[in-house]
């Protein structure tokens, strides 16, 4: 669901989130339903101008549970690790508004059962997302991080696996939760956490592989006009797969594929442009020496 356009940013909310505000609303929490996203959206404002100030262009964010999934255009030769500087603005954002709460809940300024919820929800948010596992903010950190060596979807398809493990252990821990904090919302909580991360993850999966198809038209189009860019070079075996090769690349260089035989013999070289126009016509699974 669309809830409007701020500064050229569209946002969403996912659709199961926000029935389950509706029911919060219904029940008549609405002040602590206000106040719960206020403090996402602080979060998620946090990640933009740290994005603005890095030259990242936000251009979607997506609210869910535990913070938002955006949807950004890196500027041509950035460094990877400009994702984890944007990716710990959140998080960061939220610890300081946390202790600021903290500091005003000793001066009896504000209602303290919603300054508790408060303080509550940004300290939540922010141990939540340190994790680094793909959705959360940790696992984009961990991604920019990953990205120098392993390449973007490589370092992406390691992260989601983490993403993955975390959902699965929330659904273990579920009725763990029960018991522990005496509560069936408890319980509640830790299912519905599994399966905004699972289906975050799996997003992740899906957008990558088109994000990197959309990167690659921008850099035929920007080494067209500007003449020149970033060069990154590959090595990879004849019999290797069009997509396995595409894993190890890089969104902010142009690279270059040797194509080698199993006696180390160079067969050719292609591009990465030639890349993925053999993808998109041979396959994801296909070799690489079809590309020759």
């Amino acid at each position: 669901m669309i809830l409007g356009e701020i500064l050229g940013i569209r946002f969403r909310i996912n659709g199961l989130y926000m029935l389950l505000f509706l029911v919060c609303i219904a029940a008549g929490l609405l002040k602590e339903t206000l106040i719960v996203i206020s403090v996402l959206l602080s979060h998620e404002f946090a990640h933009i101008v740290a994005a603005a100030g890095l030259g990242v262009v936000v251009k979607e964010v997506e609210l869910y549970p535990f913070g938002g999934i955006a949807r950004v255009e890196w500027p041509d030769g950035a460094d990877p690790s400009l994702e984890t500087l944007v990716s710990i603005a959140g998080p960061l954002n939220n610890l300081i508004l946390g202790a600021a709460a903290w500091w005003l809940a000793r001066s009896d300024i504000w209602d303290i059962r919603f300054l508790d919820l408060f303080i509550e929800t940004n300290l939540t948010l922010a141990t939540l997302n340190l994790v680094p596992a793909l959705p959360l903010d940790g696992g984009r950190a961990l991604r920019g991080l990953l990205t120098t060596k392993k390449g973007y979807r490589q370092a992406t398809a390691t992260v989601c696996k983490v993403g993955k493990a975390l959902a699965l252990t929330f659904l273990i821990l579920s009725p763990i939760a029960v018991f522990l904090f005496g509560s069936e919302s408890a319980g509640i909580s830790f299912i519905v956490c599994s399966f905004f991360v699972y289906s975050g993850a799996k997003a992740e999966e899906r957008w990558v592989l088109c994000a990197q198809l959309r990167a690659t038209a921008k850099k035929k189009e920007t080494l067209t006009s500007k003449g020149l860019m970033p060069l990154g070079e590959v090595a990879a075996l004849a019999r290797s797969s069009l997509g396995e090769v595409s894993k190890s690349l890089s969104p902010h260089k142009y690279h270059m594929i040797v194509i080698m035989d199993e006696d180390m013999k160079v067969l050719g070289t292609i591009t990465e442009t030639r890349l993925f126009e053999c993808m998109l016509e041979y396959g994801y699974s296909a070799p690489l020496s079809s590309a020759l």
